[in-house]
C-alpha cells in the first residue's frame, strides 16, 4: 500500500487553489491536500495536531500580503518544517529563479498551460526525491 502524501498549498487566489486541487486529483496519487490563503493561516493549521507536518509545501510567488520568498524563508526557520520539500509556483518565473531555488533549497513550477500539463509537473514533483530532482520547470 502506498503512503499518503501530504501537501500544503499557500495561495490567496481561490481559483488557483481549485486548479491545484484538480491537478492533484489528476495525478491519481494518494494525497491529503490542505489549502490556506497566507503564512499566518498556514501556521494556525500547522499548530492543529490533526494535520501533522506536510511532505510538500507549495507557495504562490505572488501572495498579496507577503511575497512567496518571505513566506518560504519563514517556513524554513521552523524546526519541525526542516524536512519539508518547498515548491514555489508562479505564472511567470522570476529571471533568476534558478539562483533563488538553489539559495533557498526549493523548486519552482510555472502555472501555465493546461491543467493536465500542470498536473504532470505536480505529479513529477510528488514522485521525486530531492536527490533525483533539484528543479522542476515547464
Amino acid at each position: 500500500m502506498e503512503n499518503t502524501i501530504t501537501c500544503l498549498l499557500v495561495d490567496d487566489d481561490i481559483d488557483d487553489q481549485e486548479i491545484f486541487y484538480m491537478a492533484l486529483a489528476d495525478t491519481a496519487l494518494p494525497v491529503n491536500y490542505f489549502a490556506v490563503r497566507d503564512y499566518y493561516e498556514a501556521i494556525a493549521m500547522l499548530n492543529d495536531s490533526r494535520m501533522g507536518i506536510p511532505d510538500f509545501v507549495f507557495i504562490d510567488w505572488n501572495l498579496s500580503n507577503m511575497c512567496g520568498k518571505d513566506c518560504l524563508v519563514l517556513f524554513q526557520q521552523i524546526p519541525k518544517m526542516k524536512d519539508c520539500q518547498y515548491i514555489i509556483q508562479s505564472g511567470v518565473l522570476p529571471m533568476d529563479w534558478e539562483n533563488i531555488a538553489q539559495n533557498l533549497s526549493c523548486r519552482f513550477i510555472q502555472k501555465s498551460g493546461s491543467i493536465a500539463q500542470f498536473s504532470n509537473q505536480v505529479k513529477s514533483i510528488l514522485e521525486s526525491s530531492p536527490e533525483r530532482l533539484k528543479f522542476a520547470s515547464h
